[in-house]
């Protein structure tokens, strides 16, 4: 049995205009978007347009501002004032050799583009490969690990989106699983990846984690009728033991740091897709970081994700969306 990532035909949000920035925050990121709608809000003034003609107008407009404070502590701050900010990698799945398992993704060409945006006008140096077989995903991935000129720039971000499994692994356009930690974080630890050592490395993982459909508290629509990306796979074996090391043999620098992992619904659950803005987790990204890059940490900037996605986005019939992220070292 097969599942499908949850397909939303119209999303909404509660509020049309995004919440304004505090302007006391604490500066962390040099750099900042801010986001105009270009829908019916932007032309509330003019007579309607024919409906076909307003759903092809884009849904953002992205302008960057730069940020003019840095956060002072130090001890808690990763530099980032390089001139090429750092280097992104964009892998998006959207169609795949089992159409019948896997469907069309429709709309997640919407992320990448906004995500290019996004990360372009903070600074970056996005490469972007879309419907990458296994084989061609591992040689991305370890070609950007091994890059050179990640010594000097300041941080790096890798963001997958596909189809995923219950068991934390994402599909190729071949249709064969990655594992995530195996194949994708452990590339970039300090062992596999020392040119990023000591800066921060964003994940973003836009995939299903599982089948269950959250429709909240007040909400017992029936499940019929939702699609999921996911094929079920059984549990995974716990960890093998490991016999404890002696002081000499333990190492003096961590393999595993700076790293922020978010994923875009919780375990188990399917992740929401609308077909002409994209999933709701990339574009609350694009929106949060638009808005406070310039002044919030990182950290900070994902639980104003958690919130946007609780407060703002609902699908048709009720259903509703969660996240996390996980922290390795991360400060």
């Amino acid at each position: 049995m097969a599942y499908r990532e949850n397909i939303v035909l119209r999303s909404y949000e509660k509020r049309e205009s995004a919440e304004i920035v505090d302007e006391n925050s604490v500066k962390y990121l040099s750099q900042t978007v801010n986001i105009k709608r270009t829908g019916k809000s932007d032309k509330s003034s003019q007579s309607s347009n024919d409906d076909t003609e307003e759903e092809n107008d884009p849904l953002f407009r992205i302008i960057v501002t730069k940020g003019r404070k840095y956060f002072l502590d130090m001890k808690r701050y990763y530099r980032m004032s390089s001139k090429v900010r750092g280097h992104v990698l964009i892998i998006n799945n959207e169609t795949f050799s089992q159409n019948d398992i896997y469907p069309f993704r429709k709309g997640s060409s919407v992320d990448m583009d906004n995500l290019t945006t996004l990360f372009d006008q903070l600074g970056f140096l996005v490469e972007k490969y879309e419907n990458l077989k296994r084989n061609d995903t591992f040689k991305k991935l370890i070609d950007f690990s091994e890059k050179q000129s990640h010594i000097e720039s300041d941080m790096a971000a890798i963001c997958i989106s596909s189809h995923g499994s219950v068991n934390g692994k994402v599909i190729s356009a071949d249709c064969l699983e990655i594992d995530l930690e195996n194949d994708i974080l452990r590339r970039f630890n300090n062992q596999y990846c020392p040119n990023l050592k000591g800066k921060p490395k964003f994940f973003i993982v836009q995939a299903c984690r599982g089948d269950d459909v959250d429709f909240g508290l007040l909400s017992p629509f029936p499940t019929s009728g939702i699609e999921t990306d996911a094929k079920k796979i059984s549990s995974p074996n716990k960890g093998k033991f490991r016999r404890q090391r002696t002081l000499s043999e333990i190492p003096k620098e961590l393999t595993w740091e700076d790293m922020l992992i978010a994923y875009s619904t919780l375990p188990g659950y399917v992740a929401n897709r609308d077909h002409f803005r994209g999933t709701w987790f990339i574009e609350s990204i694009c929106k949060v970081f638009m808005e406070k890059a310039c002044d919030t940490p990182l950290r900070d900037m994902l639980d104003e994700v958690a919130l946007d996605l609780k407060n703002n986005y609902i699908s048709e019939v009720g259903t509703k969306q969660s996240f996390n992220y996980d922290v390795r070292h991360f400060y």
